[in-house]
């Protein structure tokens, strides 16, 4: 962490959420940033730190990540989204721009969904539409199955004319090689 960045624990209900906050000029809206799925706030740094200074960012690890203690319970989105709501409050911030990644994105999904006031911009960054977070598989590929473990998968249809390209480097790009 850089020095400016002050780094604290934030009471909520029974348990307690490490933020960091790096301090702006007071005249823009703050930035929320979350990571992806089991980073601590940390791993965001080097963006925070190339981010005008005129900009307070919100970074804070999720429960069980980082410096933030594991809960007795699991929290679904719902439950995280009121906590960054909490955690907001503490901060005495209204309103914030949200900017995430991976996992992050479906936090930040719901947490605009559930508290549409207080999201005034959502930047979601390599993440998925949802809460499953699981990517789309091409249905030529369900009926697929290998019979051992060095089998790989067919090539799918919007790749099949880069296989039969005459540049066997471009075949081998497309795994068809």
């Amino acid at each position: 962490m850089t020095s400016t960045t002050a780094i604290r624990h934030v009471r909520i209900g029974k348990g307690t959420i490490r933020v960091g906050v790096r301090p702006g000029d007071g005249t823009r809206t703050p930035l929320l940033m979350c990571c992806g799925i089991g980073a601590s706030f940390e791993v965001l740094q080097p963006l925070v730190d190339a981010l005008n200074p005129g900009i307070e960012v919100i970074l804070f690890d999720v429960p069980g990540v980082g410096d933030s203690p594991v809960r007795t319970m699991p929290s679904g989105f719902p439950r995280l989204a009121f906590l960054v709501s909490k955690i907001l409050d503490e901060l005495g911030h209204g309103q914030v721009d949200v900017l995430v990644f991976s996992w992050g994105g479906a936090l930040a999904q719901q947490f605009a969904a559930q508290h549409r006031n207080r999201c005034r911009r959502l930047v979601l960054i390599s993440t998925g539409t949802g809460a499953l977070m699981v990517p789309a598989i091409h249905t030529s590929w369900k009926r697929w199955r290998p019979l051992d473990a060095s089998a790989t998968p067919p090539t799918p249809p919007s790749l099949q004319a880069s296989c039969t390209a005459a540049d066997p480097e471009r075949r081998q790009m497309t795994s068809c090689a």
